[in-house]
């Protein structure tokens, strides 16, 4: 597991996800937003966005590899992510759209270029920026653009519940790389993971059909990578819509005994090698 200087860290960035929405709950320490700007500040900057449910803190390892390699970084939270369950019901796609977009647009006033990284449901966050504002170089990690099991539960209980209990277990061996983890687990857990939220459920879907819709509109550098082992999302879907549609180039890799979290996979190999991906991607000639 690589180590982590936190020194490097600071937390005094803006919180883009607290401009659309106020919430209840305070931002769990996982869940704080983070940069990493050198000394002096690098041309290139990329913003990391995380996943449904998820949490800025997944995202250090590519974020300290990428600063290792000469960029700033800036991880945002969204609307709703990292406080509590009350918080998240308020919120929607609309939200977390918007605050990525915000903080695209703030890194563009500063840096010559801005790339993105994208896990998940940050993957569709990733490519509908992009569209928008023909982005040069993009990572997506495991992107939530087709989901491998299409929760039809969501759309029937959405009329009548707004959480409904879900299985969730602790699996230690995956080993989150923010300060002091796994310290927020069972917390998250407790406020996002035990439950299914339908009326979220189907804001991930949204956001998840307007990126694929908007594909098209794609002329970035893509690479997008898929752990073998994911459980989550439609990798040979996936990755067909985004090669068929993107107008730039597109390179998709499997990684092997990789799952869903590759930032902070289990198989330290998978991780290693996910990591190392991006940071080639942005660096090539």
């Amino acid at each position: 597991m690589k180590s982590i200087d936190y020194s490097l860290f600071d937390y005094d960035v803006a919180d883009y996800g607290s401009k659309y929405h106020v919430e209840y709950a305070p931002v769990k320490s996982c869940a704080h937003p983070f940069g990493l700007f050198h000394e002096t500040k690098a041309d290139k900057a990329v913003l990391l966005l995380h996943g449904f449910t998820g949490y800025p803190g997944e995202l250090i390892r590519p974020g300290v590899d990428l600063y290792e390699a000469g960029f700033d970084v800036l991880a945002i939270r969204y609307p709703g992510h990292g406080t509590s369950g009350d918080d998240f019901l308020e919120t929607n796609d609309s939200m977390w759209v918007a605050a990525a977009e915000d903080a695209y647009n703030d890194l563009c006033k500063s840096y010559s270029e801005v790339y993105l990284v994208g896990h998940s449901m940050g993957g569709a966050n990733a490519v509908l920026l992009a569209e928008r504002h023909s982005i040069a170089r993009i990572a997506l990690i495991a992107p939530a653009l087709v989901m491998k099991n299409r929760p039809w539960r969501a759309y029937v209980l959405r009329p009548f519940a707004s959480r409904v209990k879900a299985a969730w277990k602790q699996d230690l061996r995956y080993k989150p790389y923010y300060k002091n983890s796994p310290c927020d687990d069972i917390p998250m857990a407790q406020q996002y993971w035990m439950y299914l939220y339908p009326k979220e459920i189907c804001c991930l879907l949204h956001l998840a059909k307007q990126a694929r819709n908007g594909i098209s509109k794609l002329n970035s550098d893509a690479l997008v990578l898929f752990g073998d082992n994911d459980l989550s999302v439609n990798q040979t879907r996936s990755a067909e819509i985004i090669g068929r549609g993107n107008c730039g180039r597109t390179e998709s890799v499997v990684i092997p005994g990789g799952s869903h979290l590759l930032p902070y996979d289990c198989d330290e190999q998978a991780q290693d090698k996910t990591i190392s991906e991006i940071v080639r991607h942005f660096t090539k000639a």
